[in-house]
């Protein structure tokens, strides 16, 4: 093994081996340079290593031949001690470098491996023939040129991005050559499968005969081998090409480090690899073909193959879409909205027409009066007060029977296009005519209620009041649920409200004081004495002289100027007195009320931002507020207060409200803060803003933690206020017909 390395260090590849070390030990250093500084991926074509031996000069000295051995007549192999040659590899370089830099390790001394090569058996390079020494030396001056070709093409794959591919062979039938590393690889594979013994120095002439012949045999089945491998890279490449798949890159694992990162770092896409393929083939790099094989081949087997139907992670469009242009059969995307719910089991549907089916026939003729109606309701799994809306749905008389058969077709129908309580309660009260509620809707409901609940029985026969309250609870209604100030309810609005809740606590609850929301009959009762206090002519409208009057001038003239502007009232009917100013309705006065007596309501927030926002940009800017607080100043100057200046003001509402955006507060900055009602009592309301000055701030706090809303506490305290002065004029009127039938008697 000695004698066929010192034959092919003869040769010039020893020279060959000597300048690529220099040159991938120069493109390493490029890459360090280049890593240490920190440039941009492009940067690495204009970077110059440390200070050092150029590559020029370096290529210029050629490395001095060692001295020729004599060279047996039966070559022997052998790895033999040379630490000379040992080179010390740096820990960050990757050892695969090209075949033709051998490693030559130190062994035990004393240890000896001989083979016998026959003259045939000589490796071959590039497919040439073994000629003698003097024949396979190189010229030093091609030699210098091959190498200059082959870092010219580093240099240029560098700067294009392209592959840096193999050379072809020049003749397809010729087999690859193979290294000794190789051979005795392919040699020792074929001992271990035969059986032989290791061979020792010393043996008889037969044994070698035996050797030789195995070592033939073994060149004949490496050969065979690396036949079969090129052939298979052929036909896979032809394969892949053909079916459109995307080629192995082997670029990634040829070149030195700096050609490596480089190229990943560029990342050709597919069409460049194309172009590439289109050129000439470009410099081989430094390593053997057989090396490149035979990693292609092991990238390939261990890469898995696409599978045929989309992987799990996709998203179900991406798959439908592929199952479509496949020409597969479409999947269907299963429904996952439904805006009048989710449809129930057919039996369960038809179980409850059924139910329905047999109230009706309890009755004759399947005719049902007005007062028996309520066990139809019943029987339809519906709220008790719903049966006003749903005798309506089918009979438009209030003295006329239902008629069974309508009602069962009207019920078929709505129940096959609405499946929960809310699309159904919509349904019912429109006669499926729209998909929202409006004010009027809700009349023939509220009015049952006036003329049922038995918390009600004692408005019954105050006739001229039923309406007043009709309107009170559905303005209250709106006021709470029609969070989009649309003036129309949708169904979505009524799911995430509480009014069907409230509705169906209404049958259970015989107080009607006790559902204060919406139906309470105090606070109706509040709402309409502070209206009647307020309308000096009683036309159910108030102006803006009236409407100051409120809360004995609480409100500033500017704020009443922009509620009465439209810009949180609706319409412009009878909205206007004879002189042609605006006026206020009662509707309009319940919200009014509502946002002034409790301004953390989400719709307080809202009405007051419109008030203040008077430039309509969605913010209230800084002058603005000084706008409101300007009137502000002048009433506390009048009345003798002192005056807070209008920044120090400022720097204070914007350390509460904390606004996201600098210089404007926005509606949702005013929803966040807890002191939302601190905020606009100060530009607008004086009264208000007076009472927070004096009261204690944990208060606030304290009020805020309590179940009990601004407004329900307040309409308590107005309505016992209101029943003392009722019952003290009562007891003055007494008292008057005391004295008068005091002085009958005398006289």
């Amino acid at each position: 093994m000695a004698a066929t390395a010192r034959r092919e260090i003869d040769t010039g590849e020893e020279d060959i081996a000597a300048i690529a070390k220099q040159i991938s030990d120069h493109a390493e250093a490029i890459y360090q340079t280049w890593k240490a500084r920190g440039l941009a991926p492009t940067e690495i074509l204009s970077c110059r290593p440390a200070p050092g031996i150029k590559l020029a000069e370096s290529l210029r000295t050629k490395p001095k031949p060692e001295p020729k051995p004599e060279i047996k007549q039966r070559p022997d192999f052998r790895r033999e001690h040379r630490p000379e040659l040992v080179r010390e590899q740096r820990p960050d370089v990757k050892r695969e470098r090209s075949d033709t830099r051998r490693e030559i390790r130190p062994e035990p001394e004393g240890e000896t491996i001989e083979v016998i090569l026959p003259p045939d058996l000589v490796p071959e390079r590039n497919g040439t023939g073994g000629v003698g020494a003097g024949g396979r030396r190189t010229d030093p001056a091609a030699m210098r040129l091959e190498v200059a070709r082959e870092e010219e093409r580093l240099l240029r794959a560098l700067r294009t991005g392209g592959v840096v591919a193999e050379r072809s062979a020049e003749r397809p039938d010729v087999v690859p050559p193979i290294s000794l590393v190789d051979y005795a690889k392919s040699r020792y594979q074929d001992r271990l499968d035969t059986g032989a013994r290791k061979p020792v120095a010393g043996a008889s002439g037969e044994r070698r005969a035996s050797l030789g012949s195995h070592v033939t045999e073994a060149r004949s089945k490496f050969e065979a081998r690396a036949r079969r491998a090129s052939s298979a890279g052929a036909g896979e490449t032809a394969t892949a090409s053909a079916s459109g798949v995307t080629p192995v890159r082997p670029f990634l694992t040829r070149g030195s480090v700096a050609e490596r990162v480089l190229m990943f770092e560029r990342c050709p896409s597919e069409a460049t690899l194309e172009l590439a393929k289109r050129k000439s083939p470009a410099a081989t790099t430094w390593r053997g073909p057989h090396d490149v094989i035979n990693r292609a081949q092991n990238y390939a087997a261990s890469t898995p193959t696409k599978p045929s139907s989309a992987p799990a992670h996709t998203t179900l469009q991406r798959t439908v879409r592929g199952a479509a242009n496949s020409g597969a059969p479409a999947r269907v995307i299963p429904r996952f909205h439904f805006p009048k719910g989710r449809p129930p089991p057919a039996h369960q549907q038809d179980h409850a027409l059924h139910k329905v089916q047999s109230a009706f026939a309890t009755f004759p003729n399947s005719q049902v009066p007005r007062e028996s109606f309520k066990h139809i309701v019943k029987a339809c799994e519906c709220p008790l007060y719903w049966k006003m809306p749903l005798f309506l749905a089918t009979q438009q008389s209030l003295h006329a029977p239902v008629d069974g058969h309508k009602f069962i077709d009207f019920w078929r129908e709505m129940t096959s296009q609405c499946h929960d309580q809310a699309s159904r309660f919509v349904y019912i009260l429109t006669r499926g005519k729209s998909n929202t509620l409006a004010p009027e809707d809700f009349v023939p409901l509220v009015q049952d209620v006036v003329d049922t609940h038995p918390g009600l029985s004692f408005l019954k026969e105050a006739t001229e009041f039923h309406s007043r309250y009709v309107h009170t609870v559905i303005a209250r209604i709106f006021y709470c649920v029609n969070r989009s100030w649309s003036g129309r309810i949708s169904i979505a609005e009524l799911r995430r409200s509480n009014l069907l809740q409230v509705i169906q606590l209404l049958e259970d609850e015989e107080d009607i004081n006790q559902v204060t929301q919406y139906f309470s009959y105090e606070h109706f009762y509040v709402i309409y004495c502070k209206f009647w206090e307020l309308d000096r002519d009683h036309d159910l409208f108030i102006d803006r002289h009236d409407l100051a009057r409120h809360n004995d001038h609480a409100l500033s003239s500017r704020m009443i100027e922009r509620v009465l502007s439209g810009c949180v009232t609706r319409g412009n009917q009878n909205r206007l007195t004879p002189d042609g100013e605006p006026r206020m309705s009662y509707t309009e006065f319940v919200w009014f009320l509502l946002a002034e007596e409790d301004k953390t309501h989400p719709t307080a927030i809202e009405y007051w931002f419109r008030c203040m926002d008077v430039d309509g940009d969605g913010y209230i800017s800084m002058y603005e507020l000084e706008y409101f607080y300007e009137e502000q100043m002048q009433r506390m100057e009048a009345i003798g207060i002192e005056t807070l200046p209008f920044n120090d003001c400022l720097c204070q509402m914007l350390d509460m409200v904390h606004p996201a955006v600098d210089g404007k507060i926005t509606l949702s900055d005013l929803k966040k803060c807890k002191l939302t009602p601190i905020f606009f009592d100060t530009f607008f309301n004086l009264e208000k803003y007076l009472d927070h000055e004096q009261r204690d701030p944990f208060a606030t706090q304290r009020d805020s933690d309590c179940e009990m809303s601004e407004w329900d506490r307040f309409a308590a305290e107005e309505y016992e206020l209101l029943v003392a002065e009722e019952g003290g004029s009562d007891a003055q009127d007494q008292m008057e017909e005391d004295r008068t039938g005091y002085a009958r008697l005398i006289r």
